[in-house]
């Protein structure tokens, strides 16, 4: 036998074999006296299939306020709720950065935050515009190939859902041709 890990006040340990139905081919042996929760396998799929289903409802309803996005069928929806990430952010911090994140549509689920225009010549940066639940900012660059000259940083703490460019090509096409189905969407949003 070789030792692998001390477990501490918190730890968990056997999930693989609830999910995967792994046979168990390790010992856990208690150093001090201890008090554990189990659970069997039925109850832990019902936990995490429950949580990925809440997840998923928030996902979808997130979408449902996302104008570009109001051409995807239902289908395309799932697929996209699929590919979806959330990601918190403190107070302060940058939820884009200059140059950066280029790939990433974001939508702001939880949250204020706004973005700032970076000055070339040092001169303090200009406000553009307060986000606030359910804005979504950083698709510009899936359309036009340019380096983003901005910033936005999370005026509290903040949830964002963020959507991949390349997932979300790869899932359901690019966004131009979901925008063109409906020309007057396309019309629209190329004029911003």
């Amino acid at each position: 036998d070789s030792y692998i890990k001390t477990y501490k006040e918190g730890d968990s340990f056997g999930e693989l074999a609830l999910m995967y139905n792994y046979k168990r081919n390790y010992t856990i042996i208690a150093k001090t006296s201890a008090v554990l929760f189990s659970l069997d396998r039925q109850d832990y799929k019902g936990i995490i299939q429950g949580t990925e289903l809440n997840q998923r409802e928030k996902f979808k309803a997130a979408l449902k306020n996302i104008d570009i996005l109001q051409n995807l069928t239902p289908n395309e929806v799932g697929k996209v709720c699929d590919i979806m990430i959330e990601k918190e952010f403190k107070a302060g911090e940058e939820i884009i950065k200059q140059n950066e994140n280029e790939d990433e549509f974001i939508i702001l689920y939880e949250g204020n935050c706004h973005s700032e225009k970076i000055s070339e010549s040092g001169k303090a940066p200009q406000m553009l515009k307060e986000f606030e639940s359910y804005d979504y900012f950083g698709e510009a660059p899936w359309f036009k190939s340019e380096q983003r000259n901005y910033i936005v940083i999370a005026d509290s703490d903040c949830t964002v859902f963020v959507i991949s460019r390349k997932e979300f090509k790869r899932m359901v096409g690019s966004l131009e041709n979901i925008l063109k189905r409906k020309i007057e969407s396309y019309q629209k949003f190329m004029k911003k």
